[in-house]
């Protein structure tokens, strides 16, 4: 399987994920994005996860490839009370390590080899988008796809 199917089993996999809110309530992740909307657009729904994917150097042997890649998810959450948004990331933060540690998770549902879910360097921050503020996740899932040519 290409990064093509792995993305759209990725999205499928961040919008399944939802957590309890300290009141109670539910919250899921409610938009991924598989590419970066434009910068001047502001997210009009959060929770949302903007996907952004690098290809890291290839092994190749009799005709099957294997491609390694870095996926920078960036959880964007929108909440007046930066403190509150917080608390909110780090509540989505442990449903997505539970979310990853699963076997559909770790394959994407069987479209890759393996993958490692890791947090950026800070892993909880503050991001601002068309103007506004927001607070967010910032992870990384390493993955690697093989495919006959």
């Amino acid at each position: 399987m290409g990064i093509a199917a792995a993305l759209n089993a990725l999205v499928e996999i961040q919008e399944s994920i939802s957590i309890v809110l300290p009141s109670g309530e539910p919250e899921r992740v409610k938009k991924a994005y598989k590419t970066v909307p434009a910068e001047s657009d502001m997210l009009p729904t959060t929770p949302c996860v903007i996907n952004i994917w690098s290809a890291d150097p290839l092994i190749e042997s009799s005709g099957l490839v294997e491609i390694f890649y870095d996926v920078r998810m960036q959880l964007f959450i929108r909440n007046a009370k930066q403190d509150v948004g917080a608390d909110i990331a780090n509540l989505f933060w442990d449903a997505f390590v539970a979310k990853f540690v699963t076997l559909d998770g770790k394959t994407l549902m069987g479209n890759i080899s393996h993958s490692t879910l890791s947090g950026g360097s800070p892993t909880l921050v503050g991001w601002e988008r068309a103007g506004g503020p927001y607070v967010g996740l910032d992870m990384h899932l390493n993955l690697s796809t093989k495919q006959f040519f």
